[in-house]
């Protein structure tokens, strides 16, 4: 499960902690990254950073 902190539509208090979720659920919390799409950078943004993290992410995951 991946969202960020400061989702606006989302709080954190919201988020499950990994003791409410399966051993399987993998939670990634990030302190920022907004909502949907993960925007970041300077306007207009770039859309970057949630492909970049999901390939991190099976990088240690599986390899």
């Amino acid at each position: 499960m991946l969202n960020a902190l400061n989702d606006p539509f989302l709080p954190s208090r919201a988020l499950p902690s990994s003791d409410q979720v399966a051993a399987a659920v993998k939670l990634d919390y990030p302190r920022e990254g907004g909502h949907v799409g993960f925007v970041s950078g300077s306007f207009p943004g770039r859309l970057d950073w949630l492909p970049d993290r999901l390939l991190h992410l099976f990088q240690h995951e599986v390899g």
